[in-house]
């Protein structure tokens, strides 16, 4: 006897995390608005960053970095 398959079983699809993001949802993931991001930039602070594009309008935060820059953040984290 063959063993037991659905016969219209659709393909599992597994969803890998965005390697980077842009400001609003960047600013989202680490709880800042996209105009804090901004002034970060403007003062040399806040996560790492990349301009992308001919022009380097487009602006990209790594998650990596993002985990980073909260991790270095912490309060009361003994090291």
């Amino acid at each position: 006897m063959p063993a037991f398959s659905l016969p219209y079983a659709s393909p599992v699809i597994i969803a890998t995390p965005p390697a980077a993001l842009s400001s609003v949802p960047a600013g989202a993931y680490i709880g800042v608005t996209r105009k804090t991001l901004s002034n970060w930039r403007a003062l040399g602070e806040g996560p790492p960053y990349a301009r992308l594009g001919a022009s380097g309008a487009r602006i990209v935060y790594r998650v990596a970095d993002l985990d980073q820059f909260l991790a270095e953040h912490m309060v009361g984290v003994v090291r």
